[in-house]
């Protein structure tokens, strides 16, 4: 929430300060040095103790190829773990995936319980790979690192250009008792997004403004769609009303008094991201996404609003590169079934639309959306985020909670916040 200070009396009346941006207590710079195959780390942040000994500086033994590969490991577990859970139920045999069709398992909390260890373990195994390795310097910086988790929550911005991590299913012990976490000693406050609010960021950005100021006539959202989404939803539609995806999205965003234009073209979105009268202020896609094969990562990421009309990365810096997003937009990316989402994507597609003449904020899923869960999860974050002036990090954070609190589903933790813990709506006194 946007915090509010005292007011202060002056002759011309009362002048309320506010204060936009909160400062990140824990930040993690990571770079690629090619030449070696390793990462250089750096931590700091009001978390980490200061004693005059210098910072901390550390290496992660490992190239690209290696990383993608215990990235890739991360993601398979979850999407075995959790979206390809199969069930069979019924006289007839019917095979049902549980989480995939019904975001809601509030009935069922031996669910989330037969598996969540199975995701504890693979998140504990991927953060001690990257930061409990050989090298001392980074056993030190880990050290540190670990205890600033122990300490309650923090305010996470890891800034990496070429390591992009699924931070939230991340887990480091809660408990040092408990390190190496057990079947039987565990906890949800271990996970990254759970505990922490977190943000990836790239390079720095010119003039940014986590406001998004809200024009007289109300916001515009510039709504991406690809038409086959409908299909995904058609056979996924459990436990939500049954509708069209698209219509479900607009209607949403309707009933908060915005004004919705659908895009379903790579032309009308080529043509919108080189206008400079650009004024969406939020930019939802309902698309498809590919980053991935069975093989495991793809280095030519793309996303489609039609069949065979690819946009790859490159399409939109070419966009951008003769002017700029006027509004600074927040993107959210709603990537269904049909197409794998890696980190990779994020490092093409999204630092593009996140470079300075682009957008100031990305989510994004780290797996295959159900489209159950899309329509649900876009219901109630948006909710929270059209009325007030709440930050999006906390409304994230808040959501990822309540999803295992409340639903007893995990797949809170799958969305990763790309440059954007204190973005917020920002209305004038006279609106």
């Amino acid at each position: 929430m946007t915090r509010e200070l005292p007011a202060v009396v002056t002759g011309f009346g009362e002048f309320i300060a506010r204060e936009y941006d909160r400062p990140r207590t824990v930040h993690l710079w990571i770079s690629e040095n090619i030449a070696s195959g390793e990462y250089l780390v750096r931590l700091w942040g009001s978390a980490i103790p200061e004693h005059g000994a210098g910072g901390y500086l550390g290496r992660i033994k490992m190239d690209p190829l290696e990383a993608d590969a215990l990235i890739e490991d991360l993601r398979w577990e979850w999407k075995r773990l959790v979206l390809d859970h199969r069930e069979v139920q019924g006289p007839d045999r019917t095979a049902v995936f549980p989480f995939s069709h019904q975001w809601d398992q509030s009935s069922r909390p031996e669910l989330l319980q037969g598996l969540a260890y199975g995701l504890v373990d693979i998140g504990f195994v991927t953060y001690s790979t990257l930061f409990r390795g050989e090298n001392k310097d980074l056993q030190r910086l880990c050290a540190v690192l670990d205890r600033a988790l122990r300490r309650g929550q923090q305010v996470i911005s890891i800034e990496s250009e070429s390591l992009i991590v699924p931070w939230g299913m991340l887990y480091t012990p809660p408990d040092v008792c408990h390190d190496p976490p057990t079947e039987d000693h565990w906890s949800y406050e271990g996970f990254w997004g759970y505990r922490h609010l977190i943000e990836h960021t790239f390079s720095h950005m010119a003039d940014f403004d986590s406001r998004i100021a809200v024009p007289a006539a109300g916001l515009t959202v510039g709504l991406c769609a690809d038409p086959r989404i409908d299909i995904d939803f058609t056979r996924a539609s459990f436990g939500v009303r049954k509708g069209v995806y698209v219509d479900l999205i607009r209607d949403l965003f309707l009933a908060n008094g915005a004004t919705v234009v659908i895009r379903t073209r790579k032309s009308e979105l080529a043509r919108a991201f080189r206008d400079a009268k650009f004024s969406d202020q939020i930019v939802f896609f309902c698309c498809h996404g590919l980053a991935a094969g069975p093989d495991g990562p793809t280095h030519r990421p793309y996303f489609e609003l039609d069949s065979n009309e690819r946009i790859r990365g490159r399409d939109v810096k070419n966009w951008l590169a003769t002017g700029s997003l006027a509004t600074r937009p927040f993107v959210f990316f709603g990537a269904c079934n049909g197409g794998r989402l890696a980190s990779i994507f994020y490092s093409t597609v999204g630092r593009a639309l996140l470079r300075d003449r682009g957008a100031r904020c990305l989510i994004g899923p780290q797996l295959d959306l159900p489209p159950v869960l899309a329509v649900t999860y876009s219901r109630l974050l948006f909710a929270e985020f059209l009325v007030s002036e709440t930050k999006l990090g906390d409304i994230v954070w808040h959501l990822t909670c309540e999803l295992i609190n409340k639903h007893n589903n995990p797949l809170g933790l799958m969305f990763s916040l790309y440059r954007g813990i204190d973005i917020h709506l920002w209305r004038t006194d006279g609106q």
